[in-house]
């Protein structure tokens, strides 16, 4: 059973943003993941999903995209797992933010983990799904936008060596 109490969650997801966002950043992919299994998992907590959902979906709107972040991963595989989740709606938000995020603060790295491990097709779900929020598509242009860049930028290097 898991005990959540909703004041530790909106002090750990909604914190001073002096102190920057990898608490929040850390704390809402927790909840991301735990939303993600579903109303039936949630059944003998003492908050509603849905309430997490709408602190989430709140935490990852109020991040500035262009922030530079400290974590380091090694593959995108959990993450890509949230996107096509649409009945998991703030699992989706804070796993396409996070994937925009990181492939726009450090392409080099990033990109490649979307594109090598599945996360075109999912993206362009989010982008052509009825069910997905102008936000969630926008989110979603801005990795694939990212990846085109990325992937313009290989060739080039690939045309300079040959």
């Amino acid at each position: 059973m898991m005990l959540i109490n909703m004041k530790v969650i909106s002090s750990a997801l909604l914190t001073m943003p002096s102190e920057g966002i990898e608490i929040s950043y850390n704390s809402a992919g927790v909840l991301a993941h735990m939303v993600s299994d579903g109303e039936a998992a949630w059944k003998n907590v003492t908050v509603s999903r849905s309430t997490v959902m709408e602190k989430v979906v709140e935490a990852v709107e109020s991040w500035d995209l262009k922030t530079k972040r400290f974590i380091n991963y090694r593959s995108f595989k959990p993450i890509l797992r949230l996107i096509p989740m649409f009945d998991s709606p703030a699992s989706q938000h804070w796993a396409v933010w996070a994937l925009a995020n990181l492939t726009s603060t450090d392409p080099e790295k990033y990109c490649a983990y979307v594109f090598n491990e599945g996360g075109v097709p999912l993206l362009n779900q989010v982008v052509s799904d009825n069910r997905s929020t102008l936000k969630m598509k926008e989110l979603a242009r801005v990795v694939l936008r990212n990846l085109i860049v990325w992937y313009a930028f290989c060739v080039s290097l690939l045309t300079i060596i040959l």
